[in-house]
């Protein structure tokens, strides 16, 4: 494992810094910590808690956040926001260069439902680089949980229009720009997301099948589909997908499939907004079955 992290001190693996290359001697504790890091790596909880037991007896201050940085996605992986907020805020005191700590920070609050103070974190970081990826995402990401998707749209343009966006900056500019009704806009994001094929993700071929259907066009909305399923290696339709079918039903007029297909799209637990249970509701609302 690679303890690198380019620019970013706080980026990479927890254990490659945890546990250096170089060390010649250590001793129970250290050992403890670094195995801890590996078991959160591999989806083992029982680390959390000898994390926290071990935090306090780490050699020096880099050591204590390099396991904030393994605590911080151990909670994470739970989805306990609140847990991840004050680690965050302890990084990014140490290191308020870090992009890592930032967007741990930003998106702990965010998800935690302290869309405010969020939002107030990600401009303050944009005032002083106006031209910032990282907040930019944030403060797109964060109106679109506060379900304020006409903001959330504007900043995923404003990242893809003016910066150098991902392809996976292209999908989330055009599922939100779905959500605030810019559908034309949408579509050729959803394009740009899906041009290099080795290097679409399912998500992204889900949105493009998404708007191919609300814009009518079921036979490529049906080819995007079945490549989502590709990509996912999947053989059945998932809740998601569900959604795609329903309003492939409802464009060719057969109402009860449409109902049928929109009931199977489910609530998730998250708290991120723009979901695709949202859109179901908006259909089946409309088709007077809220």
């Amino acid at each position: 494992m690679q303890a690198g992290g380019g620019d970013d001190p706080l980026r990479g693996v927890p254990f490659a810094s945890l546990w250096p290359k170089d060390n010649a001697t250590t001793n129970a504790d250290e050992i403890r910590i670094a195995a801890a890091s590996l078991m959160l790596r591999k989806g083992d909880e029982k680390g959390v808690a000898t994390l926290l037991a071990m935090r306090d007896k780490a050699p020096n201050d880099r050591a204590k956040s390099w396991i904030d940085v393994a605590l911080s996605a151990g909670y994470a992986n739970r989805k306990d926001w609140k847990s991840v907020v004050p680690i965050a805020e302890r990084l990014s005191a140490a290191y308020p260069d870090s992009d890592n700590a930032f967007s741990t920070h930003v998106f702990a609050l965010s998800l935690s439902g302290r869309t405010a103070e969020a939002e107030e974190l990600a401009k303050k970081r944009l005032a002083k680089k106006p031209k910032d990826d990282e907040a930019l995402r944030a403060l797109s990401s964060n109106a679109a949980k506060a379900r304020d998707y006409a903001a959330a749209a504007k900043y995923a343009e404003q990242l893809v229009d003016e910066l150098s966006p991902t392809q996976n900056d292209y999908n989330n500019a055009a599922w939100f720009e779905l959500f605030a009704g810019n559908i034309t806009h949408a579509m050729e994001n959803a394009r740009r997301a899906t041009a290099e094929e080795s290097q679409t993700s399912a998500a992204a071929l889900h949105t493009l099948a998404t708007l191919y259907a609300e814009t009518g066009k079921n036979i490529e909305a049906r080819d995007a589909l079945l490549r989502t399923l590709d990509k996912s290696r999947r053989d059945q339709p998932d809740s998601s997908d569900w959604y795609v079918l329903g309003r492939m039903a409802e464009n060719y007029g057969v109402r009860d499939a449409a109902l049928a297909a929109y009931k199977r799209v489910l609530k998730k637990e998250d708290t991120e907004g723009a979901s695709v249970w949202e859109l179901a509701q908006k259909r089946l609302a409309a088709m007077g079955k809220g």
